[in-house]
């Protein structure tokens, strides 16, 4: 097949760069594809993937505590990963694994995270480690946290 191939071009070097241009121009049509326009409705028949990039408006409530917090999550999502970013006035916390999980005929955003505590802050909360588990609904997700520090509770997330 490939003298066949071959055989078409009366130059050796022509072959090869018709056969260079391909590689680059397939590699950039799936990059654009996997950071793109897996989003549009008309190009997602290879994924079921829920898109979740944007800012969300979020609610922390402490299970031990009857307090609550705001403050604003960030999610930059591609067709194969999400990373999630969340600042609070005493924190700043990030996905170390995050996955869009489906099950009970339910689709679930489950992240583990790192959260480093401002300087001015850490004698009452120290850096700790932390898993979620929210139940995407549109553009509302809801569910519970637990971290090594023994806490807990639940969070309430809005897409602005």
């Amino acid at each position: 097949m490939i003298l066949a191939i071959y055989s078409h071009f009366d130059d050796s070097k022509e072959i090869l760069k018709k056969l260079l241009k391909v590689p680059p121009i397939a590699e950039f049509l799936i990059i654009i594809y996997c950071k793109y326009l897996w989003r549009i409705k008309i190009f997602s028949f290879f994924s079921n993937v829920k898109d979740l990039n944007g800012i969300w408006d979020c609610i922390i409530k402490y299970e031990n505590q009857s307090k609550e917090k705001t403050c604003e999550v960030k999610i930059k999502q591609d067709l194969f990963g999400i990373e999630i970013s969340m600042r609070t006035d005493e924190t700043n916390s990030w996905s170390v694994t995050s996955s869009i999980e489906f099950y009970h005929d339910t689709y679930y955003l489950v992240y583990v995270y790192k959260t480093e505590t401002n300087k001015e802050y850490r004698e009452k909360n120290r850096d700790q480690y932390g898993a979620v588990k929210l139940l995407i609904d549109n553009n509302k997700m809801k569910g519970e946290y637990w971290t090594n520090n023994k806490t807990d509770g639940v969070m309430e997330l809005v897409k602005r």
